[in-house]
């Protein structure tokens, strides 16, 4: 175990360096799940890190229309706002066929 506790303090500084949004304490678990496989884990971390940057790429084009839309309609509050994005960005905006 301290040789695994030791592989991961030498990889944690590279993975903070490349992945700074990142919680510290997320990275290790991330270390000790995948046995230290540094490649695996740049790969999780950079699959997040591209929904996360669409997630807000759809937010800033069509978050007001989704507002005005879950406003507007009693039945769209119950779904998830990710999933009224993925919505809107399938007919381009147009609030009137997404309805």
């Amino acid at each position: 175990m301290a040789t695994n506790q030791q592989e991961y303090d030498e990889q944690l500084p590279v993975l903070q360096e490349r992945f700074p949004q990142e919680s510290k304490d997320k990275i290790i678990r991330l270390l000790q799940r995948h046995n230290g496989n540094v490649d695996q884990i740049r790969a999780r971390l950079v699959q997040r890190e591209y929904r996360v940057n669409k997630w807000t790429t759809l937010e800033t084009r069509f978050g007001a229309a989704v507002t005005t839309l879950q406003q507007e309609l009693p039945s769209t509050q119950s779904m998830k706002r990710i999933r009224l994005l993925k919505i809107m960005e399938r007919f381009s905006g147009d609030v009137e066929q997404a309805q």
